[in-house]
């Protein structure tokens, strides 16, 4: 009896629906089948994850057989030996700052924890390069000897007014 009830009532509840809102419900159905079957090609969820873990796994099998950190550090070191300074470049897109309170405290988180956990050699240097517009150039200008206070690395600021 409770079966018959719970249909009962479900179609008592569709018969209520007006045209249009059938209508609706006949083509949300149709684009799920379109999207399921016809988009598919050929493939379902577990074909696809098993392709996606099978790239997976051979970049990172592509990755481990290399190893990049000799070269990087006799490059490093001929540098160092003729007397050179290793550069890292930052960029960072900085406008409409100083009209965005969220963006400013964000942009002080950022800065903060990089002083905090940057680290450097002696010989290393960081140039962060701001693109910014006028006012956003001046409130950078004004905050980043403060946030940058404690930074145990040497750095160097550029901007690039738009």
């Amino acid at each position: 009896m409770g079966i018959l009830r719970v249909f009962s009532l479900t179609l008592a509840r569709i018969a209520t629906f007006r045209l249009h809102q059938l209508a609706l419900l006949l083509a949300a159905a149709l684009a799920v089948i379109a999207f399921y079957y016809l988009g598919s090609e050929k493939q379902n969820f577990s074909s696809t994850t098993k392709r996606i873990k099978e790239t997976q796994t051979s970049h990172n099998s592509n990755r481990n057989d290399a190893d990049f950190s000799a070269d990087t550090r006799s490059a490093h070191h001929e540098e160092t030996r003729a007397g050179k300074q290793q550069t890292y470049h930052a960029l960072m897109m900085f406008t409409k700052i100083n009209s965005s309170r969220t963006m400013q405290s964000k942009f002080e988180v950022a800065m903060r924890s990089m002083a905090k956990y940057g680290r450097f050699q002696e010989d290393e240097m960081l140039v962060l390069h701001y693109v910014s517009d006028g006012g956003s150039k001046e409130l950078a200008m004004s905050m980043l000897p403060e946030l940058l206070r404690d930074a145990t690395f040497q750095y160097e600021v550029r901007t690039c007014t738009l």
